[in-house]
């Protein structure tokens, strides 16, 4: 009996010591920190199926630019045009809107290409990021600001941008500007029209976004591959662009149906709707700083101003290879800007990876440094 009694007792004193050790062990619900909660929270909701993933940390890099001024009046503007069937309206009246545009970069060295959205592989004209042959030029490939007058310039713009024709239902704005630059690159029927020493605008004018055509590698002589697919995003340009022209001022223009505007989306003559909010080409106009519009505006003269006023500030810009960062979390940007006297440069903007300085530089060498995520 007594027996009996002395495990019912030490029972009872292990079960209150037990429940004593886990109140202790067990934190309050008050300092459970807001990490934990989430922790806990994720913990519950992740199957067994769905293993947690733990976020890798953003590595901040720095990187250095060297810039040698010698000149920086010069601008070259590439227009990627939409030429598909569904863009047969904007084509009506588009040539009578770019006189704000010629006014806005009269006192620079301009040069002016256009291109065609259709970047199918292609020996044909008005594709495959071939420069088409400016109207009453004898079969010149671009408009120069030292050709003829403004006037002139304007007119034969219109007459070359003002046609009737139906491209690939494939818009593929961006890797049609890449294929411009590449057959410059290759001595091909752009060569010359990109200057390494002028500063680069390319202005997309389309109603779809950016469209891989993925039926291209049926055509004879062309295989697929991944070079074509990264030909069609925003960030690759701008890689491609600082590789070859380091230093490069470069802006992404985007007339376009503007992501959310379903007014602009559904609304287009005859019930024929525009195809795609312009996502792709935003995406690159917010990298570089360009100017977003409305491809759905009744008069594209306010917004090509606006985007003739940042290709003639882009002559006062220097494009970097990534966007800057607090990476010491001081509120200030982790960039620093000499000119060739070792002097602090403080006149000077930032948009996206855009600088636009308030004068010109002057000539001699300016180092940048500057800090940024890999």
């Amino acid at each position: 009996m007594k027996k009996a009694y002395r495990i019912g007792i030490l029972a009872i004193v292990t079960l209150f010591l037990a429940v004593s050790f886990n109140n202790c062990a067990q934190p309050k619900f008050s300092e459970l920190d807001q990490k934990s909660l989430s922790s806990l929270s994720t913990d519950l909701n992740q199957t067994s199926d769905e293993p947690v993933i733990p976020e890798v940390p953003k590595k901040i890099v720095t990187k250095s630019k060297v810039l040698d001024i010698k000149e920086s009046s010069k601008i070259d503007v590439l227009f990627v045009i939409d030429n598909s069937g569904s863009m047969a309206y904007e084509q009506k009246n588009m040539g009578e809107r770019f006189a704000s545009f010629f006014s806005k970069i009269d006192m620079l060295k301009w040069r002016i290409g256009i291109v065609t959205t259709d970047a199918a592989p292609s020996a044909a004209e008005l594709k495959d990021g071939k420069l088409i042959r400016v109207s009453n030029l004898g079969g010149r490939r671009w408009l120069d600001s030292e050709l003829d007058s403004r006037t002139s310039a304007e007119i034969n713009f219109k007459a070359t941008i003002q046609r009737s024709e139906n491209g690939s239902g494939n818009e593929e704005g961006i890797r049609a500007a890449h294929r411009a630059i590449e057959r410059d690159a290759a001595n091909d029927i752009n060569v010359g029209f990109f200057r390494s020493d002028a500063a680069l605008a390319v202005i997309v004018i389309s109603d779809d976004d950016e469209s891989p055509n993925d039926a291209a590698e049926k055509i004879s002589g062309y295989k697929k591959s991944d070079v074509y697919k990264s030909w069609n995003y925003s960030k690759n340009l701008v890689q491609t662009v600082a590789t070859r022209w380091p230093g490069k001022a470069f802006l992404i223009n985007a007339i376009v149906v503007q992501s959310g505007d379903m007014a602009c989306l559904k609304t287009k003559e005859n019930d024929n709707s525009n195809e795609s909010y312009g996502t792709e080409y935003e995406e690159g106009a917010k990298l570089t700083g360009g100017v977003i519009g409305s491809v759905c505006a009744n008069d594209y003269s306010e917004q090509l101003g606006d985007i003739g006023t940042g290709v003639a500030e882009a002559v006062k810009s220097v494009s970097l290879e990534c966007v800057p960062i607090d990476g010491d979390g001081d509120g200030v940007l982790d960039l620093e800007i000499r000119n060739s006297g070792n002097q602090l440069l403080n006149n000077y903007s930032i948009k996206g990876s855009l600088i636009t300085f308030s004068d010109q530089l002057t000539t001699g060498m300016t180092t940048i440094r500057y800090n940024c995520y890999q």
